[in-house]
């Protein structure tokens, strides 16, 4: 929890200096709420995030630096950057950006 508020806290930094496009949400006073999700599941359990998630990806293993990539709309963000900084998702750590999301992980 301590690492996503420190990674949000230096994202919102980036945000701010127009390095991270679009708007920014963070999980300020919610960390617990993905990380006691993902801490309670097994590792071949899918996750369902929708916003305030970024501690599920820290713990499935998402790397800090490809969370930041995403945010700031690099290729070698976990969807390429094409998702922008809005909810994460990836498929190798069993996360499910949203209930819409259809086909093989």
């Amino acid at each position: 929890m301590l690492q996503m508020r420190g990674i949000e806290q230096r994202a919102m930094s980036l945000y701010r200096q127009g390095k991270v496009p679009g708007s920014f949400y963070d999980g300020y006073g919610q960390e617990a709420v993905s990380a006691g999700a993902a801490f309670a599941m097994a590792a071949e359990d899918r996750l369902c995030i929708l916003h305030r998630d970024l501690a599920a990806h820290l713990i499935r293993g998402v790397e800090p630096r490809r969370i930041f990539a995403q945010y700031m709309g690099r290729a070698d963000g976990i969807t390429a950057g094409r998702d922008g900084n809005g909810p994460l998702r990836r498929s190798q750590a069993r996360l499910r950006r949203d209930g819409l999301d259809a086909g093989p992980t």
